[in-house]
């Protein structure tokens, strides 16, 4: 029976964007730990305050139009959005309607095309925080800038729309104007989902799903719902139209309130602010700003040499696609700048919780440290040393630093004693090594240097280890 309905989902995602300031107030966007303490007159509705536009969020509106090829209006107007709730002090938001930033528009996503119906511009509302005898309110997010991105309803599968909201995610990260970390609140989605008859294509009242931060989230709401509605409907009743919440514990949507009428919300043009015109000088100007977009990032690290796997991680983020791309101009090797940067600053990144941005190697000095390892000036354990000291130690000089650590490697006369000792703990291996075969004997060649090279605290050279080794056995 599952297999007579389809799945009809549209989007709307709220994405806070990273201005300086608030979208009508001149309060700091910060992130702040203690509650309302970034806040203003305005933010918590005193009387007789009056909004002051944020011109920037005007510029990263038309700069998201751009890339995503949708239509930007040349006159926009905000409306006061009404309805009564706690942590809306003045009694309306003020959003867009009639009138939005953004028109139609369309992403193609692996052959599938999502259709954008409009984007606008809003404040956010504070935060309720719910204990079980009380509510507190934190106005701390009240008037923050936010895009409300609304597609039409041509969403078919959960897969569908987490590849839609990744893509959206990694669009604003490129092109600066939202961080958008889901488990931050900085992106959050309402699912609007419906059932529709595959024979009759009738669809049923849809239901919305608010304020989904998590992609597992996501996918465990959307088959939840599908499967409720399509019970609902197999045992001939009919879906309320209606917006829930989704509980990741049980893993289920419970109700929040009904919706009694198709428009939720009483729209009226905001008194205070007058129509803002875009004029084309400003689309102009956010046109040559714009960085090139993932996608071309891709296919140009792929005829680079990187595989298409590893040209996907590292456009990842538009600091990390520049990292990669500056260290391979500088060491010229595609294998050893992808094996070092995977390998070895990426296990730096969860290590110390950073990012590209925060680590304190600039790829320059990366690059000269792979350069240096090609050219056979330092071997891969000196480079090692270094690449975990830059990480505690402000080194100004590398070159210095090689030096330094090439007068602490162990002579020839305190290898041999190293080499004899590693010998007698692995008389086994010696012997196995010198009746095996070739493929077995570089197994065990190399064994026996990691041993010998460990023994000498990471001081000892492989190569001299290896040339001393086979001379002596």
């Amino acid at each position: 029976m599952l297999n007579s309905w389809d799945t009809i989902i549209g989007i709307e995602t709220h994405i806070q964007l990273s201005t300086k300031s608030k979208l009508f107030s001149n309060c700091s966007t910060k992130v702040c730990l203690y509650p309302n303490k970034q806040i203003c007159n305005y933010d918590i509705g005193v009387p007789g305050v009056l909004p002051i536009f944020n011109q920037t969020a005007i510029e990263m509106a038309v700069s998201f139009g751009l890339v995503t090829t949708t239509q930007i209006y040349n006159k926009t107007i905000f409306e006061r959005k009404n309805y009564f709730y706690p942590d809306l002090p003045k009694g309306y938001q003020l959003s867009q309607k009639k009138k939005p930033i953004l028109g139609p528009g369309k992403i193609t996503i692996k052959n599938k095309t999502i259709y954008i119906d409009h984007v606008n511009l809003e404040e956010d509302a504070g935060k309720l925080i719910h204990y079980k005898k009380y509510s507190i309110i934190d106005f701390n997010r009240s008037g923050m800038p936010l895009f409300e991105i609304i597609t039409k309803p041509c969403i078919l599968t959960y897969i569908d729309v987490i590849r839609y909201v990744k893509y959206v995610q990694q669009v604003v990260k490129y092109i600066n104007v939202s961080n958008a970390d889901l488990s931050k609140g900085e992106l959050r989605c309402d699912i609007n989902i419906s059932i529709r008859n595959k024979i009759t294509k009738q669809i049923n009242n849809y239901i919305e799903v608010k304020n989904l931060n998590s992609y597992k989230y996501i996918k465990g709401a959307i088959l939840y719902e599908t499967k409720r509605q399509i019970n609902i409907l197999n045992s001939g009743g009919k879906v309320v139209k209606e917006t829930r919440l989704y509980n990741f514990q049980t893993n289920k949507t419970y109700t929040l309130r009904k919706k009694e009428n198709t428009n939720d919300y009483l729209f009226l043009i905001c008194p205070d602010l007058l129509a803002i015109n875009i004029k084309n000088n400003l689309i102009v100007n956010q046109k040559k700003n714009l960085p090139e977009l993932p996608h071309s990032k891709i296919e140009l690290f792929v005829q680079l040499g990187f595989s298409f796997k590893e040209a996907k991680i590292f456009t990842t983020t538009l600091d990390l696609a520049k990292f990669v791309e500056i260290t391979l101009n500088i060491c010229k090797d595609v294998q050893l700048t992808s094996v070092w940067i995977r390998c070895y600053l990426f296990e730096k990144f969860k290590l110390y919780y950073l990012n590209t941005i925060q680590n304190p190697i600039k790829p320059k000095v990366l690059g000269k440290i792979i350069s240096y390892i090609k050219t056979n000036i330092i071997t891969v354990n000196i480079a090692k040393i270094i690449f975990n000291k830059l990480w505690t130690t402000n080194i100004t000089n590398i070159e210095q630093e090689i030096n330094e650590i090439k007068k602490e490697q162990i002579n020839d006369k305190n290898l041999l004693t190293i080499l004899n000792l590693t010998f007698q703990e692995n008389v086994l291996q010696i012997k196995l090594y010198k009746k095996c075969n070739v493929q077995k004997k570089k197994k065990l060649l190399n064994f026996i240097i990691g041993r010998i090279v460990k023994n000498s605290n990471n001081k000892a050279n492989p190569k001299q280890i290896k040339s001393l080794i086979k001379k002596i056995i």
